[in-house]
């Protein structure tokens, strides 16, 4: 599962939560990275400002783990590429 939006979720984590990469896991829980509450709040404007997305609040509640993120990210490129199929 180390795909490239796997990679650069980890690479975000990493860069701003002064966290080395290589100890970074698509298992690892932001419990276990040290980030709290607030951190995670931080991070969540971090990947709607590198990806150019609004993650909704349920969303971010999802956010748990690295994977989780990056399955939350997948569901929102995915429900933006649906409605603009739509639109068309």
């Amino acid at each position: 599962m180390s795909d490239e939006l796997t990679q650069n979720v980890i690479a975000l984590i990493a860069e701003t939560q002064r966290i080395p990469a290589e100890s970074i896991s698509p298992d690892s829980s932001f419990e276990e990275l040290g980030i709290d509450s607030l951190a995670g709040m931080g991070l969540v404007f971090e990947l709607e400002s590198k990806f150019n997305v609004s993650i909704p609040n349920e969303e971010a509640l999802r956010m748990r783990t690295v994977h989780s993120a990056v399955e939350s990210l997948r569901r929102i490129f995915n429900d933006s590429a649906t409605d603009k199929g739509s639109a068309a």
